[in-house]
């Protein structure tokens, strides 16, 4: 009769029923040999004697059953925890292949995500460099068409302020040269009156020459020594003047030329610098705005990372806390 129990009991609980069976025994052969005390001592001695023998094979019989209910209670008991124990692994396995497949997910579209702004951001760094590339081009363009107007407007006044000196010199030369033919022609002249005033005071002096011929011979070598010295002099420091002249309008032309040709180099050497420390520039946003943005990306996932570490934890809490309070409940209910 007790192998047919639907629901198990606690091995307590069956030890108790059987304890109580026992006692309702024993008071029903008490009131047996209460029954029987009429028909005589004799009889109640032999009737209480056939009572303890019955009630002391029970007592000897019931532990063997309740050690056998005991122990497949046990077995039912560790059979029940096996299953929750697999159910529950079950369980684990199943929420551990769906996180994985939700993690697997979530990177898959993440990484989507991070081509997606790459190439975006790839795409609109090769837009600006194009643009930054035509913009530097026609810089270049119009910087080299200035640099060409000024170096044609520079040759052209060259070629100009060559013109005028040329024909400054010229003009000077043509001066120099007619004012050495006037002063011959002067000094021709001078001299030619005087050699007729002498040829006409020579008839009349004639007496007082051969007296004063070695001193007016003498006289005439000096004077004509000197205006010869005079007249060195002073083309020598007429050409000198001219030298000096000619030697600083040639130091001032080529002072000017090599201003020109500095002021020249000086801008092409500031272009280039400009042009380098702009390159530079461009090199190191882009530089750091990689470092920034690819520490950025690896904060976010990071994060995210944190987030659904602290998600799966409590996941796991909440599962264990339901896991207890199920176990609590059922343990409640079969004691009941």
């Amino acid at each position: 009769g007790f192998e047919d129990f639907s629901t198990p009991e606690s091995p307590l609980a069956q030890v108790e029923r059987a304890l109580m069976e026992g006692a309702g025994g024993g008071a029903a052969g008490r009131g047996d040999e209460e029954a029987g005390a009429g028909g005589g001592a004799g009889s109640a001695a032999a009737g209480a004697g056939a009572e303890q023998v019955p009630s002391r094979a029970v007592v000897k019989a019931r532990p063997k059953v309740v050690a056998e209910m005991e122990r497949r209670a046990e077995e039912r008991h560790k059979i029940r925890e096996e299953r929750m124990e697999r159910q529950r692994e079950r369980e684990e396995q199943r929420r551990a292949e769906e996180q994985r497949v939700e993690e697997e997910k979530r990177q898959a579209e993440e990484r989507e995500q991070q081509r997606i702004v790459a190439e975006r951001q790839d795409r609109l760094r090769d837009e600006k460099r194009l643009r930054a590339q035509r913009l530097v081009d026609l810089a270049q363009q119009r910087e080299k068409g200035r640099l060409a107007r000024q170096f044609w407007e520079f040759n052209r006044l060259a070629q100009v302020w060559c013109v005028l000196q040329q024909v400054t010199i010229h003009a000077q030369e043509m001066g120099i040269l007619a004012w050495h033919r006037y002063r011959r022609s002067l000094l021709r002249a001078g001299l030619s009156s005087w050699r007729a005033h002498f040829a006409r005071s020579a008839a009349a002096a004639d007496a007082a020459r051969c007296g004063r011929a070695r001193i007016a011979d003498w006289g005439l070598r000096r004077h004509l020594f000197g205006v010869l010295l005079w007249a060195l002099r002073l083309l020598a420091a007429e050409w000198r003047e001219h030298a000096e002249v000619v030697r600083e309008e040639l130091e001032q032309s080529l002072l000017r030329r090599r201003l020109h040709s500095w002021r020249a180099v000086a801008k092409e050497v500031a272009f280039e610098k400009d042009c380098k420390a702009t390159h530079q520039y461009a090199r190191w946003l882009s530089r750091h705005t990689i470092r920034y943005w690819k520490q950025g990306a690896k904060q976010v996932a990071l994060e995210q990372q944190i987030h659904a570490h602290k998600k799966l934890l409590q996941d796991k809490v909440s599962g264990w806390l339901r896991e207890i309070d199920a176990g609590a409940t059922a343990d409640a209910a079969g004691q009941k």
